[in-house]
C-alpha cells in the first residue's frame, strides 16, 4: 500500500492495472484502493496549495524531534516563534 500511494504521489501517470492488482492480491478491496489513491492525491493538492500561498509550518513544529519535523514538513519552512 506505501509503494502504490508513493507511487500515487510521484508517478501517478505511471499507475497500471498490475498495480491495482498487487494490492487486490494483498487482500485489499476496491473501495480501499480507491482511498488509498484519494488520500494520496489529496495530500499532494494541499501541499501544492499551502507551497503556492507560502504557508508556512506552524511554529509548534519546532518543539518536535528533528527527524521527524523533517518528515513532517517534507522541506516546509517552519514559522519563528512568536
Amino acid at each position: 500500500m506505501m509503494a502504490f500511494v508513493e507511487k500515487v504521489a510521484l508517478n501517478a501517470d505511471r499507475i497500471t492495472s498490475a498495480d491495482i492488482e498487487l494490492l487486490r492480491s494483498h487482500g485489499y478491496r476496491d473501495e480501499e484502493i480507491f482511498d488509498f489513491a484519494a488520500a494520496a492525491a489529496a495530500r499532494c493538492f494541499f501541499s501544492k496549495l499551502l507551497d503556492a500561498l507560502g504557508v508556512l509550518a506552524d511554529s509548534t513544529f519546532n518543539d518536535l524531534e528533528p527527524t521527524l519535523r523533517q518528515a513532517l514538513t517534507v522541506g516546509r519552512p517552519v514559522a519563528d516563534r512568536s
